[in-house]
């Protein structure tokens, strides 16, 4: 649209850079075009503007490709025609490095940005030796940079993606295209619910759970009379659910959420015979006269006193 003129849907731009763009030009309207476009694998060198000058081995086989920008480093030595010329500016980076044993390391560099000011970012150079010296990557490709830069994960045993470097922009961009990596590796056990808690813990009194589900879940002990349990609260999707220790110390107990596999094993700890459980934790009003009964569960007579 800046050249005056705007693209229409569903088109193909067929353009050229450098020495392509005579070729570019030459073409009239109306002209059939046929598009030829061959991978190649093995060594090859590069220009500074990225484009390839030295080709390695024709591939057309190959099922699944990254494409990348420039060659950074290779076998081990950093690619000057490129990272001293190009990239010298210190701006947000992606980076792919690769090691002797064939280890994959995916790094982001953030630049300054509306929400984020701790990193300057870095040269292509920086970017490239840190891959090196730092991780040990033989190989080092240079994706998209500058607010492109983004890199979202999910860590092990939690449903939420989330964008663990800073934005330039300040939030995510839009793009045509991005890397994703996924294992092949069964899950442990589906959960259809998300808890703040996931270790066995020893409890020497009341202990409150977070828990994220879609629906109400149920929150059920393994083993009945060590503790008790009830919902203290709701917030959103977030179910907040106080476990207190009956038992004897010592006792133990498993933590079940929706039925599903057990999510931790729960130990009544040494102090844990003083703990008392109270059928009324709600402030509330006696007329004057009137009554009203406490059901106070412990092992031990408790003392109840009015304030």
């Amino acid at each position: 649209a800046s050249a005056g003129f705007t693209f229409p849907k569903d088109c193909v731009v067929y353009a050229g850079y450098g020495t392509k763009a005579a070729q570019v030009k030459a073409l009239t309207a109306g002209m059939d075009v046929t598009l030829t476009y061959h991978l190649y694998t093995g060594g090859y060198t590069q220009n500074p503007d990225g484009t390839l000058k030295d080709r390695g081995t024709q591939a057309d086989d190959v099922v699944t490709a990254v494409n990348s920008f420039q060659l950074l480093a290779r076998g081990g030595a950093l690619n000057h025609a490129v990272v001293d010329s190009v990239g010298t500016d210190k701006r947000a980076r992606t980076v792919i490095g690769i090691t002797g044993a064939g280890i994959v390391h995916i790094v982001t560099v953030s630049e300054p940005g509306p929400k984020f000011s701790a990193s300057e970012g870095a040269t292509m150079k920086d970017i490239a030796n840190y891959m090196l010296t730092s991780l040990n990557c033989r190989d080092v490709v240079n994706m998209d940079g500058g607010g492109s830069t983004e890199m979202i994960v999910r860590n092990a045993g939690d449903g939420r993606l989330k964008t663990v470097n800073y934005p330039t922009e300040g939030k995510p961009r839009k793009v045509s295209d991005s890397l994703l990596i996924a294992s092949d590796r069964a899950l442990p056990g589906s959960r259809s619910y998300l808890s703040d808690t996931t270790a066995d813990m020893t409890v020497d009194g009341p202990y409150t759970f977070k828990i994220t589900s879609g629906s109400e879940p149920s929150f059920a002990m393994g083993t009945p009379g060590i503790f008790s349990v009830r919902l203290v609260k709701r917030q959103g999707s977030d179910y907040f659910y106080q476990v207190t220790p009956t038992g004897a110390p010592g006792q133990q107990a498993g933590v079940y959420v929706n039925g599903g596999p057990r999510l931790l094993v729960l130990t009544v700890g040494g102090s844990a015979e003083t703990a008392v459980v109270s059928d009324t934790t709600a402030p509330f009003t006696v007329r004057q006269g009137g009554q009203y009964q406490f059901k106070l569960t412990s092992a031990l007579r408790p003392q109840l006193v009015a304030g």
